[in-house]
């Protein structure tokens, strides 16, 4: 059963928007089919994820309870990219900033959980994933150091190991290990079962 992260707060969700904002709101149309770090996901596919995602917990945390999951996402990409991800984002941190949300409980696919556990959950994703997207599109992936180490803090409390695991279905791969001296946020990705590549290394002359 995930563990209460006690720490997090409305803040760190609208932190990690802003991070993640910083590279899709440099994704062009031509970078939709690259490919990223998440098995069988391209671009679209990953950004299609991260904006319902960040719908789906904000009705969970308007609702109290988390909607039936859909088997496929809308294609926001297919509009206004980045104004979907903006009301996305809106809509997330005003359902978990409302009176009373975050010291108060949310059935989250049929378990009863401090609301900041999902609050957690819904930080590490879109974190991850915007760490995803800059990966896939050579964007800068150093993503806000602070709120990295923070949440790789809290990652093993909300994240059951149970949810891991190589066979089809399973949320979340086996741990990986990130580089020496890996930046933060390589090393929750690391955490989280991504394959990190190395960083570039500079050219003299």
């Amino acid at each position: 059963m995930p563990k209460n992260p006690g720490r997090l707060e409305l803040e760190h969700l609208e932190r990690t928007f802003a991070a993640t904002r910083g590279v899709v709101g440099g994704i062009g149309p031509a970078q939709l089919t690259l490919p990223t770090p998440c098995s069988e996901w391209d671009v679209r596919a990953v950004l299609n994820h991260m904006i319902g995602g960040s719908y789906w917990y904000a009705a969970t945390a308007r609702d109290g309870v988390s909607p039936p999951m859909e088997d496929e996402d809308d294609d926001y990409a297919a509009g206004d990219l980045l104004a979907a991800f903006d009301e996305g984002a809106r809509q997330a941190i005003a359902a978990f900033g409302a009176d009373g949300v975050l010291d108060g409980e949310i059935v989250l696919i049929g378990n009863r959980l401090p609301a900041r556990v999902p609050l957690a959950l819904l930080c590490i994703d879109s974190f991850t994933h915007g760490w995803d997207l800059a990966i896939a599109t050579g964007a800068g992936r150093d993503l806000d150091r602070d709120l990295a180490e923070l949440l790789l803090e809290l990652a093993p409390r909300v994240l059951p190991e149970g949810l891991r695991g190589t066979y089809e279905g399973s949320l979340y791969q086996p741990r990986a290990a990130a580089p020496g001296a890996s930046p933060p946020a390589d090393r929750l990705a690391a955490h989280l079962g991504r394959v990190v590549p190395p960083a570039a290394t500079p050219t003299t002359g």
